[in-house]
């Protein structure tokens, strides 16, 4: 965001409302920091702005004049032009009034309450809740807004039949009244013949102050309507699904329903009885058929004298008997073929592959961890940590060994590259060296008066350099600047391991404070680094080489590649030098306590002040963020074949980690979530899209060539929401396309053409031609609220839409014609199998439409209580089903179950849900993701799905879309955090 121009926006406004701003330097940037609350979901955008200045203006109005000049002021805030008060906006009363969210709540309750007293003189029977309910009824379930139709007359806002049935408990004219008030106060704003919020934050607001029960109620509700319309159209035929007169009989006390839904609802009560007995008595006779069947069988069996195997022959009998019930074997024996002579899936192995790699083993201390070292020697593998006090050794299954203990403060410790010494120097001056494998054996001397500030091991295990830190002396005492060159001088000293207190070589700074000592394992040079941000290199006698300065802080650690060829340092400004490519980088926003760079050379890390650590390409490329410790990371140490690390920290933990993360290249960030994914065929385009839209004021006012003026003008106009275009080789954002007037929710290509589609929150999508250059085709209009779903037909000559108005579209992509096709609920799937068909996935139903959009059958799916996700294997044969819960469900194309799987890990949240589900081109794999961040890879083997992949992602927000690449080894991931990942499930 640019400050001075939202100032400018901010300034413009209150002179235009003849406002005064008290210490504008300070407070404009006030505004800002108001409504960009970083605690909130609510985002900065132009609706939220009118709604903050527009009730400081009111609580500035009613504090400055009384009531009197108030109702004089009252004429000319109505007059053309409009005449404003003149007021001041303090410095006190800005910093009282809150937040975005803090305002809405507080506008709205302002509002209710108001009301309420109103509604109470007028009639006292009426409820407490009544406002809020009237409120409440223009949001959807999901919090959305929802529209209602009213009638106008002489500029008074009239309730309709249909809308007055969801309130029949209130008294005539009452609805009305409470509409035009909240038309007057501003919460609602007319459109025609509707009446709607008059923002979407509003909507977002009162769904989070909705309880869950409250969201359910709703939801049974808009059911049972939707339900009642589709029986009515279907002439009767079309009755609601079980679950719903179920949910509707559990809740019916509360649903406050009309005479109409109520009829229906006993209606339908009754139809479900009657199948429900119907279906006992066939059930029934089946069973004795079968058990009639069964007997002959078991018969002819004993007196079957040939050699056919029993599984086969039960085969043929059962097919003879009942052909349907065995498709779901047809199914598993021709997958067991497919995948017995696919050899890529005979090894299957789980994995959990994570973006940080949880830590395998956590190591409590009883204070702050100064450092940790990994060790694997013929010994055993040891976590050696150290605090001030004392030097502990574990194993790698977090077990506590043995320690160390101190009599003097440790100032630095380190292990030597051979594993087989400790050495730590105290804040006394003594210099000692241990035996990391007896933990005993221990050389001690006092080698100076002063602390010995930092140490490092000479690369071939022979030496050991230190250096001394400036005099001990009081810096309180004025005597400590008598002797400039005695309190201010520093030593950098070369020892041997059997004569530490002799130095082979020293050399003395004044007034240069060391802060890092390294050595290069290529030609043993030594670099030291300086507090003003000088490094200096030096032979392995401390012989200056060279003298440079890269940084402009504090030089706190330096990393070689493993044949020391390459070099990076770090400071205490965040920033990361790569020596060789003369390049800085931004690592951190706080200082790097350490850089290492992996032994393999795959890798560079970096533990922060920030409390996290960081992974870095030899380019300078970031692979991920670890996330883990609650404080200051103060070290790494990573093992030696580079696949486990292990960090310490101020917060007295050590963590043993699992390097890998699997992740090939990021994309975003998106705000608010990465809600679509779209790979381009046969190009090097991926297509990606938020929920929530990508612009807000900030991306306006960042653009240099912004009118200030006209932005003041169309101040509450709605910005278009981006569908981006990046290059997924570079990660580099191509373009971004800016049609939709709402989060984009779907992205869906045409497998025959270039063409493919976006859909909206705002029951909007369109059509477009390319990827590289995308243009808009045209624009299709017929939901009325958020669209969930959009596929292309095989062919590619239609596209079937889904949402939550409970209806589905099918669009003729090269017409304008189209067929509205009602559901009893929200669309949570459409598929186009192969041979034409549509499977439209509802609450607890799959249904079955032709090409022309004509209802044939619903699968006979069991054990799915709620579905959230569907998917399609590409040959037309699996289904994926995910749940409302833990579960997704594998089942033929005919709805058969074959199997039941879950996201696996230990990081579930509480609410769970199969979000998204898709299948790899080989049709054997597919992939769910939810909840928590995760998403779970699974492979179909001799008809049973196992696991191969776990994918975890931080921070564990919920996984919005899934796309595997063409070949099946990669798989693109949409996290609610904003960002895209690509993952490589290679072996």
């Amino acid at each position: 965001m640019s400050g001075n121009k939202i100032q400018e926006v901010v300034a413009g406004s209150l002179q235009q409302f003849n406002i005064e701003l008290e210490e504008p330097e300070i407070n404009l940037p006030k505004f800002y920091e108001r409504i960009h609350d970083k605690k909130s979901n609510l985002q900065f955008q132009l609706p939220y702005l009118q709604v903050f200045l527009d009730m400081l203006w009111r609580e500035d109005f009613a504090r400055t004049y009384s009531r009197e000049e108030q109702k004089n002021w009252e004429p000319r805030l109505l007059s053309k032009p409009i005449q404003y008060p003149p007021l001041i906006f303090k410095t006190k009363e800005l910093d009282q009034f809150g937040s975005i969210e803090n305002v809405l709540s507080r506008f709205l309750y302002q509002q209710e309450k108001i009301l309420t007293e109103e509604l109470r003189e007028k009639s006292p029977e009426l409820a407490k809740n009544t406002v809020r309910s009237i409120i409440d009824s223009f949001v959807t379930e999901y919090g959305t807004k929802l529209p209602l139709s009213v009638q106008v007359k002489e500029n008074e806002v009239i309730a309709l039949p249909e809308t007055l049935q969801k309130f029949p408990s209130l008294p005539e004219g009452i609805l009305s009244y409470v509409l035009n008030r909240l038309v007057a106060s501003r919460l609602l704003r007319q459109r025609d013949d509707t009446l709607e919020l008059a923002h979407d934050s509003l909507a977002e607001l009162i769904n989070k102050e909705r309880s869950e029960d409250d969201r359910r109620i709703n939801g049974i509700k808009v059911r049972l309507s939707n339900a009642l319309y589709e029986f009515q159209q279907s002439k009767r035929k079309t009755w609601p699904s079980q679950k719903l007169i179920l949910d509707v009989n559990e809740t019916f006390n509360r649903l406050n329903l009309s005479p109409e839904l109520v009829k229906f609802y006993q209606q339908s009560k009754r139809e479900l009885e009657r199948r429900v007995n119907r279906k006992w008595q066939i059930g029934v006779l089946i069973g004795v058929v079968v058990g009639i069947v069964a007997f002959f069988f078991i018969q002819y069996i004993q007196k079957d004298a040939s050699n056919k195997k029993l599984n086969t022959y039960l085969f043929i009998k059962l097919t003879e008997v009942t052909p349907d019930a065995t498709a779901s074997f047809k199914e598993i024996i021709k997958t067991s073929r497919q995948v017995i002579n696919n050899a890529s899936a005979m090894a299957v192995s789980h994995q959990i592959y994570s973006e940080n790699e949880f830590y395998l083993q956590t190591l409590q201390h009883p204070s702050q961890v100064l450092g940790v070292a990994l060790s694997l020697t013929n010994a055993g593998k040891f976590i050696y940590s150290w605090t001030n006090e004392k030097i502990y050794r574990s194993d790698w299954h977090g077990k506590f060994l043995d320690s160390i203990a101190v009599v003097n403060t440790i100032s630095d410790c380190q292990l030597s590259p051979d594993g087989r010494w400790l050495a730590y120097g105290d804040s006394e001056g003594n210099l000692v060296l241990v035996n990391a494998i007896t933990m005993n054996d221990t050389q001690q001397y006092k080698v100076t008066e002063r602390k010995i500030d930092k140490l490092a091991f000479d690369v071939t295990n022979t030496y050991l350099y230190y250096a001394e830190a400036a005099n001990n002396g009081n810096p309180n005492d004025k005597s400590y600047y008598k002797n400039f060159a005695d309190h201010f001088s520093y030593k950098v000293c070369k020892v041997t391991f059997n004569a530490l207190d002799k130095p082979i070589q020293q050399i003395q700074f004044v007034s240069s404070r060391i802060t890092s000592i390294a050595q290069n394992p290529k030609d043993q040079t030594v670099w030291l680094g300086f507090a003003d941000g000088f490094t200096e290199e030096r032979d392995a006698n401390l012989h200056l080489q060279k003298r440079t300065q890269n940084h402009h802080d504090q030089v706190l650690s330096f990393a070689f590649s493993p044949n020391g060829g390459s070099m990076v340092s770090a400071d205490r400004n965040g920033l990361l030098y790569f020596w060789n490519s003369k390049v800085s980088l931004q690592a951190h926003d706080q200082r790097i306590n350490q850089v290492i760079w992996s032994p393999d050379g795959s890798r560079i890390f970096t533990a922060s002040k920030d409390n996290t650590i960081k992974t870095w390409s030899p380019k300078g490329e970031g692979y991920a963020t670890y996330r883990g410790h609650t404080n200051i990371v103060t070290a790494i140490s990573v093992s030696t074949n580079g696949g486990y690390f292990a960090s310490a920290s101020e917060d007295g933990l050590v963590h043993l980690w699992k390097t890998e993360s699997k992740i090939l290249k990021k994309f975003g960030p998106h705000q608010n979530g990465a809600a679509a994914i779209l790979l381009a065929p046969k190009t090097q385009i991926l297509i990606t899209a938020s929920d929530q839209g990508e612009n807000d004021i900030g991306d306006a006012l960042n653009d240099p060539g912004v009118d200030v003026d006209k932005m003041l003008a169309n101040l509450f106009q709605i910005n278009p929401r981006e569908v981006s275009v990046w290059n997924r080789i570079n990660s580099n954002k191509i373009m971004g396309l800016k049609k939709h007037q709402g989060g984009v929710t779907v992205l869906c290509k045409n497998n025959t053409d270039s063409t493919w589609a976006s859909a909206d929150q705002q029951g909007q999508i369109w059509l477009w031609t390319g990827f590289k250059s995308p243009r808009p085709l045209k624009s299709l209009v017929g939901h009325q609220g958020a669209i969930t779903q959009a596929v292309f037909s095989a062919d590619g000559l239609q596209l079937m839409s889904g949402g939550e108005d409970s209806l589905c579209i099918l669009w003729q992509v090269h017409s304008k014609s189209k067929k509205i096709i009602r559901q009893t609920a929200p669309v949570s799937g459409i598929v186009s199998t192969p041979d034409g068909s549509w499977i439209v996935a509802l609450d607890a139903e799959l249904r079955v439409y032709d090409q022309e959009g004509a209802y044939q059958r619903s699968l006979p799916i069991k054990g799915i209580e709620s579905i959230k996700s569907l998917a399609v294997s590409p040959n037309g044969q699996y289904l994926l089903v995910g749940e409302w819960g833990y579960y997704a469900h594998l089942l033929s194309i005919k709805g058969d179950s074959l199997a039941r799987v879950e996201l696996l890990g230990q990081n579930k949240t509480g609410a769970q849900a199969i979000n998204v589900g898709t299948f790899s081109p080989d049709n054997i794999t597919f992939c769910i993701g939810g909840e928590g961040g995760l998403a779970t890879v699974y492979r179909i083997y001799n008809g049973v799905p196992l696991p191969i992949r776990t994918l975890q992602h931080y921070p564990k927000k919920s996984i919005l879309a899934l796309q595997f690449s063409a070949d099946g080894q990669q798989v693109y991931t949409g996290c609610a955090d904003g960002w895209v990942r690509l993952w490589d499930l290679k072996f």
